[in-house]
């Protein structure tokens, strides 16, 4: 009995991982992205911290679409921030998705946490991206700050989540400059004026390593001459694919 099981996990193994076939199997249509990176942040009103953050993304076949991260304060030797996400892109090849996001933003040093619930339509076409949702933000306070589920709290807003940019390739698609607009990142979703010009350059050395550059110029206020900067934020990341 236990000599059959044990052949059977063999041969189930080697069904499961097969390479090189024609056989439509899960695992080989799913590709994991590892990300780290190291930020410096040149806040207005707070001052510079360095942050070092972590992400892994897993993609079934370039459309169901699972991302988790972690990023620590280096500075404050607090957790700056950290999300989990799943979503459905180019749905039927039309180029649009939708996704549902958690990221908690906390402030250690400051006591409180924005826990944010995101759902959010996307359309991508000809390199052009638009993004449309709305941030469900709950500021929490206490022992509640570490925990992202924490949304029994009297302070509630309801906000915009957008972004719009264009993706630029050269070298036959190795180096990528993305142009963005947007009032969110990864690890940050803010107001309506918390709105930031992103360049996000990336440069695929083979089919497993990405380096990347991104620069973002954050700022406060409302979208007219009254706004002023908030944050400088420089990222270099390292991505390895498989």
């Amino acid at each position: 009995m236990r000599k059959g099981l044990v052949l059977f996990l063999i041969f189930a193994a080697r069904a499961l991982f097969a390479q090189g076939t024609d056989n439509p199997l899960i695992l080989q249509d799913i590709q994991i992205k590892l990300g780290v990176s190291p930020e410096l942040v040149f806040n207005r009103t707070l001052g510079a911290k360095s942050l070092a953050k972590a992400w892994v993304n897993v993609e079934w076949k370039d459309t169901v679409d699972f991302e988790c991260g972690y990023g620590l304060d280096m500075t404050h030797g607090f957790t700056d921030a950290y999300y989990f996400g799943a979503g459905w892109k180019n749905i039927f090849g039309s180029g649009a998705g939708v996704t549902l996001k958690f990221l908690s933003d906390p402030a250690g040093e400051y006591g409180f946490a924005a826990n944010s619930i995101i759902p959010y339509a996307e359309y991508r076409l000809c390199g052009f991206h638009i993004r449309l949702g709305v941030n469900f933000r709950f500021t929490v306070t206490g022992a509640d700050i570490w925990n992202i589920f924490a949304y029994n709290t009297p302070i509630i807003e309801q906000l915009l989540y957008y972004s719009a940019g264009y993706k630029f390739s050269f070298f036959e698609g190795k180096y990528t400059l993305d142009l963005e607009l947007a009032n969110h990142e990864r690890m940050f979703a803010g107001n309506f004026g918390n709105y930031g010009f992103y360049l996000k350059n990336a440069y695929a050395f083979d089919d497993k390593w990405n380096l990347s550059l991104d620069i973002g110029l954050i700022n406060a206020g409302s979208i007219a001459l009254s706004s002023v900067s908030y944050k400088l934020k420089i990222g270099l990341g390292v991505e390895l694919i498989w």
